[in-house]
């Protein structure tokens, strides 16, 4: 991390509201709440703004501007047009705040104008002697570039990125787009500064039961690692350095053992929780350090237990062949106090897994991946998803068909389990995404965006997205508010729409799996979660 600068600033670090969410504060921001902590462990005074299911969003947070040097807000892609509405409420105000926007939509943003930049010098390397028309064909190529300049700087990267935006301060003409690199340690980090928030708020509802249930009990989020090195096509993040390197000058960039059983224990004692997701993208990626953390977790647990304290419980997700080619990780995570593994099986046509989802997996894989740990005494949530480019009828009813092999795989072994049908959503930093082009053909009209494969055939359709809209492009929202932003060659989004929904309500009645309603907030809420 940067060392203190010469200069102690006053930040506000701001999280935007997620109203398309049932309940979005559920799991806090744990990036922001990082970022926090490093600039406040700098000697700077910091201070969050938890927006978070504020419908006076806008107006807190005008009341801080002129309060602070330096505003920085967080956004995915579906919160960002909230985040812009933090960013007009403070300018209007003080129009000489400055005002920077990080977090993924800005890091998928920033890295994704590199590459339209390289491209398009590519095709004319005139273009280097000329800035402005550079700029616009950068712009022209997607809507969401404009928004963004609005900021007064647009940080791709991690911790360090708090740095760079005060460093900036002291230049009047700051660089507008800034890389500011990943963590290689990330073990050097102070925990998140989740003392800067109302964690109670997180934990519980207003009638005292649990916002998010695991065991019985409140549990809140936490992460032990970061990257992702696995080439997943609709995954956001894939050609983005922070969120797909596993490995930075040689350093595994993941908490010891040791750090992630410190903030358990901490989260204990400060916050009362014995109930902990692990928000990793694969928790067994590095087999190593994965058995040295289920055996630290083991003893702790053991410890706890004769000492008559309740035990740790876990819950996380895992890459199905990873796992299955790996069996001792089962019965590693039952003893470690693992209660239910979450798995992104995608898909039951393996025709779609090997060629429009790139997972080193097959159907026969996932349904193993899913006996072992039910064999184990472990509940599956199997994830799964609708829309994949040239999906037909026929290739969305194998995936209905596994689903089904999953629930009878767990009543054979007298299993929990439950699973997850969205409809993709591609995001900035997804190959899907980043692939796609203007589309001057079918369904140009309502679809001006496409995917084409290597013969310039459609695989897949998109409309046009403006994130700088409230609450567009969410994957997951509210019960019955769900928007459908894409269609396959065969299937229109409104059969998309009206199969997903058919088949989710056919399985869940005969599993006699919980529905879910918009006036309830136990609703699964991000990353396909669920209690």
């Amino acid at each position: 991390m940067a060392s203190l600068t010469n200069k102690r600033r006053k930040i506000a670090l701001i999280n935007p509201p997620s109203f398309f969410l049932t309940d979005d504060k559920v799991f806090s921001s744990l990036g922001l709440l990082s970022l926090a902590a490093v600039a406040r462990e700098a000697g700077h005074e910091v201070h969050v703004e938890d927006l978070a299911g504020r419908k006076d969003y806008e107006q807190r947070a005008a009341n801080l501007a002129g309060n602070f040097d330096l505003y920085g807000v967080t956004a995915t892609s579906p919160q960002y047009g909230f985040a812009v509405r933090v960013l007009n409420s403070i300018k209007s105000i003080d129009k000489n705040s400055r005002v920077v926007v990080g977090g993924p939509h800005a890091t998928m943003f920033a890295s994704l104008r590199d590459r339209r930049r390289l491209e398009l010098l590519s095709k004319d390397p005139t273009l280097s002697s000329r800035a402005a028309d550079l700029e616009r064909r950068i712009h022209d190529s997607d809507i969401n570039f404009k928004s963004l300049e609005a900021f007064d700087q647009v940080i791709e990267g991690e911790e360090n990125g708090i740095f760079e935006a005060i460093k900036a301060l002291e230049n009047p003409y700051p660089t507008k787009w800034v890389y500011s690199g990943v963590v290689d340690d990330i073990d050097k980090l102070p925990f998140p500064a989740r003392d800067l928030i109302d964690m109670s708020s997180y934990s519980l509802k207003d009638d005292g039961t649990p916002k998010f249930e695991m065991s019985g009990g409140p549990a809140t989020s936490v992460i032990s690692q970061r990257g992702c090195p696995f080439g997943c096509l609709f995954c956001s993040g894939r050609n983005v350095d922070q969120y797909r390197k596993v490995r930075v000058n040689g350093k595994l960039r993941a908490h010891s053992p040791e750090r992630m059983l410190a903030e358990f224990k901490h989260l204990n004692t400060e916050y009362g929780f014995t109930r902990f997701m692990i928000y990793d993208d694969e928790l067994n990626i590095d087999q190593g350090r994965f058995r040295n953390l289920m055996a630290i977790l083991k003893e702790n647990n053991l410890k706890r237990q004769s000492e008559g304290q309740d035990p740790f419980h876990f819950r996380g997700f895992v890459k199905s062949e990873l796992f299955l080619g790996h069996p001792e990780q089962a019965e590693m995570m039952k003893g470690a106090g693992f209660r239910e593994l979450l798995s992104g099986f995608e898909s039951g046509d393996d025709r779609i897994l090997r060629y429009h989802v790139r997972k080193n997996t097959t159907r026969a894989v996932n349904l193993g991946a899913a006996e072992l740990a039910f064999k184990n005494g472990l509940q599956v949530k199997a994830l799964t998803m609708m829309g994949h480019p040239t999906e037909t009828y026929d290739d969305v009813m194998k995936t209905h068909d596994f689903i089904d092999d999953i629930g009878r795989l767990a009543i054979k072994y007298g299993q929990k389990w439950n699973f997850d049908l969205t409809i993709l959503t591609p995001y900035p930093g997804s190959p899907h995404y980043d692939r796609m082009v203007r589309n001057h053909g079918q369904h140009a009209r309502e679809y001006p965006r496409v995917l084409l494969d290597n013969s310039g055939t459609p695989e897949l359709f998109m409309k046009e997205v403006d994130f700088a809209q409230e609450g567009v492009g969410a994957y997951k929202t509210a019960p019955g508010e769900e928007v459908v932003l894409i269609r396959t060659p065969s299937l229109s989004s409104d059969s998309l729409y009206n199969l997903r929904n058919k088949i989710d309500s056919e399985l869940r009645e005969k599993y006699q799996l919980r529905t879910y309603e918009r006036s309830r907030t136990d609703i699964e809420h991000a990353m396909g979660q669920s209690a």
